[in-house]
């Protein structure tokens, strides 16, 4: 199996988009791999705590829509959602 970390240059973009949602104060720990011409995106939302849990949820899918629509091969994303009190800033 050969598989390669994606572009800096498309880790920023992951980034970027996941930061364009009016949602997300943060994104961290992202994640990537390429197998063949499948992405695969890991990453951490940083999300208002008292947001409820079927927004958080809808937040997810919206980030992930977003991402998907931004390339043009199949694309596998996990996302992590994180209150904002348990993020530890450095």
């Amino acid at each position: 199996l050969m598989d390669k970390e994606l572009p800096d240059e498309e880790k920023q973009s992951i980034f970027d988009i996941a930061k364009m949602h009016p949602d997300v104060h943060g994104v961290h720990g992202i994640r990537t791999r390429q197998g063949g011409k499948i992405k695969f995106i890991q990453m951490h939302l940083e999300l208002d705590d008292d947001l409820s849990l079927i927004r958080a949820h809808n937040v997810a899918d919206e980030v992930e829509k977003m991402i998907v629509d931004c390339f043009e091969s199949e694309v596998d994303i996990l996302i992590h959602l994180d209150p904002l009190s348990v993020v530890v800033k450095h």
